[in-house]
């Protein structure tokens, strides 16, 4: 999120007034938050600039999040704010929910518990947060495809889940909208409390799991890694495939990466973020314990390869003279949930984390409200410079979170 705030302040939106004055502080953080995910999605889980619908229709990744936040501001400031205001008043919610719709009728518009409006409403109100230079008036067929990509389609749903009762649903804040015939439903409990960004992954990752781009978006996970990697003066190989070994094909290794006589291999898993205890135990159990069975079978591969493919020394800018390197193997998840911990002999380190280690930013997880000296005092994750050593002691000591947890 400070991270976000950088981008907005350094942009041209961050010294104009956004809507109308009254609302102007809650479109800003929309657009702050807009960012934050439209980042998060990018460098975390390899999104592009776009996201392609199963219809074949694209949508802008940053207008699809901003209009996401900026439904988020209107509902807390419209329905959210009174009902808590009200309730405080009276100390009853179903008096304060009648408060609320009543208010609404004396202005002439809709405060019930749930919204309602049909497509052709519903997108001309979306189509005036797509204004861009190309479409200074907005873009219907990108508000189009935004409302599509934020919507449960109810009949379509219940014929899925009568020919695939197994196949994932989504739930109610991962599309926020819910198409019944020619309208679209909301509740304003669901919208004005959504986090754009974990709907945003699960709608992509864990209702639709087989979408074709999802293949290109890992590799992108890979190289986006690698560019990190790539900063710092590491030599990188993505996607290398070791000789055939006596014991069989060991399977492709994500990422390798060399500096100052330090090899990683690192396995990377792209998912999507865990919403409670039992989805983080499928995830630990089954995905991270293969992770961690892959690295075992392909460490053994990678120092005979070294010595056997001079291509891949000197990719890694090694020298067949030098000294084997020291090997560090661990799995990259996309997930946060179990950064750190140790499964099955091998280390998780989340995508998040090693971003922030390699970019030096433990300063962008504090909170805003942090004392001043003591941002300072730990301002950096290298007193003494960078190296690869102190990068491999911050990440295998979850020195990331010092001072935070």
């Amino acid at each position: 999120m400070c991270r976000a705030v950088d981008v907005f302040a350094a942009s041209e939106l961050a010294g104009q007034v956004i809507g109308s004055a009254e609302n102007h502080e809650a479109n800003q953080l929309a657009y702050i938050k807009a960012i934050r995910s439209q980042l998060y999605l990018q460098v975390v889980f390899g999104l592009g600039e776009s996201i392609r619908l199963n219809n074949g229709a694209e949508v802008t990744l940053h207008h699809a999040m901003l209009a996401s936040e900026l439904t988020n501001a209107f509902f807390e400031q419209a329905y959210l704010q009174p009902y808590r205001r009200y309730l405080a008043d009276s100390g009853d919610p179903i008096a304060a929910l009648g408060r609320l719709a009543f208010e609404g009728l004396l202005q002439g518009e809709n405060r019930f518990p749930m919204t309602w409006s049909e497509l052709p409403e519903k997108v001309a109100r979306i189509r005036a947060w797509t204004v861009s230079d190309e479409h200074p008036m907005g873009d219907p067929e990108a508000a189009k495809a935004i409302l599509q990509f934020w919507t449960s389609d109810l009949q379509a749903l219940s014929e899925q889940i009568k020919q695939a009762p197994n196949q994932p649903t989504p739930r109610l804040y991962e599309r926020p909208f819910y198409k019944i015939g020619r309208f679209s439903f909301q509740f304003p409990w669901v919208a004005g409390r959504q986090n754009s960004l974990t709907a945003a992954v699960n709608n992509l990752r864990r209702v639709d799991p087989r979408r074709p781009e999802l293949r290109s978006e890992t590799e992108r996970v890979e190289h986006e890694l690698a560019a990190s990697l790539r900063q710092r003066g590491f030599r990188v190989v993505v996607g290398y495939q070791p000789p055939r070994m006596d014991e069989g094909d060991v399977g492709e290794i994500d990422v390798l990466a060399c500096l100052e006589g330090v090899l990683l291999l690192l396995e990377v898993k792209s998912g999507f973020i865990r919403s409670n205890g039992h989805e983080v135990w499928l995830h630990r159990t089954n995905t991270l314990r293969k992770a961690a069975r892959q690295l075992k079978r392909k460490s053994p591969a990678v120092l005979p390869a070294l010595l056997a493919d001079s291509d891949l020394r000197d990719a890694l800018g090694l020298a067949i003279s030098d000294p084997s390197p020291a090997l560090h193997t661990w799995v990259v998840d996309t997930s946060i949930e179990l950064d750190g911990e140790v499964v099955d002999g091998a280390l998780v380190v989340s995508r998040e984390v090693l971003e922030v280690a390699l970019r030096d930013e433990q300063h962008y997880l504090r909170a805003f409200d942090q004392d001043a000296e003591e941002e300072e005092a730990i301002a950096t994750l290298y007193p003494d410079g960078f190296s690869v050593q102190a990068f491999i002691r911050v990440i295998e000591r979850s020195e990331v979170w010092r001072g935070l947890l």
